[in-house]
C-alpha cells in the first residue's frame, strides 16, 4: 500500500499533469514541443530513478523474513535511498535550467546586473565612510586642541 501512495500515484500524477500541459501546447501551436516532451521524459526518469531504490528496499525489508542478510541490507540501505529520493527535489530545477536554452544568457544577463548593483553600493558605502572618516578626524583634531575648538567659535561668532 505504502508502494502504491508514495510512488506510483505521484508517478502518474507526474506523467498525467505533463501530458495535460504538453497537450495544452500541441493545442496552441507551440513551436518546440519536442524540447517540452524532453524535459518531461528527464522529469519522470530523474523521479523513477532516485526514488525506485528506496521503494525496492522498502519492499525487500517488508517481505524478507527475519535476520535475513536481505532485511538487514535493506535496512542499512534504506537512509542512503530515501537521500538519493529527496535529491529528486534538487534535481528537477537543474532540469528545468537546462532545458532551456536562453536561461543561461538571461542568468548571467541578471547576475551581471545584480553585481553592477552590488558594486555600486558598495562603492556609494566606502564614499560615505571615507567622508564620516574625514569627519571625524577633524572633530578628533578639535578635541585634541582646545584652542582649535575656541578659534572655530570665535569664527563661527565673527559677523565678517
Amino acid at each position: 500500500m505504502r508502494l502504491f501512495l508514495s510512488f506510483l500515484i505521484p508517478l502518474l500524477i507526474i506523467i498525467l499533469s505533463y501530458t495535460a500541459v504538453n497537450i495544452g501546447l500541441v493545442r496552441r501551436g507551440s513551436r518546440r514541443p519536442f524540447r517540452f516532451v524532453r524535459l518531461v521524459l528527464a522529469v519522470v526518469v530523474s523521479f523513477v530513478l532516485c526514488w525506485a531504490p528506496y521503494h525496492i528496499f522498502i519492499i525487500i525489508e517488508v517481505m524478507a523474513p527475519t535476520g535475513h542478510p536481505a532485511q538487514i541490507f535493506a535496512g542499512k540501505a534504506l537512509p542512503i535511498s530515501a537521500t538519493i529520493g529527496f535529491l529528486n527535489s534538487v534535481l528537477n530545477p537543474i532540469l528545468y535550467v537546462f532545458s532551456c536554452p536562453d536561461l543561461c544568457k538571461k542568468i548571467r544577463h541578471s547576475l551581471s546586473a545584480v553585481m553592477e548593483t552590488v558594486l555600486a553600493e558598495d562603492l556609494a558605502e566606502l564614499a560615505r565612510r571615507r567622508s564620516t572618516a574625514h569627519t571625524s578626524i577633524s572633530t578628533t583634531e578639535i578635541l585634541l586642541k582646545p584652542n582649535a575648538l575656541t578659534a572655530l567659535c570665535l569664527k563661527a561668532e565673527d559677523p565678517e
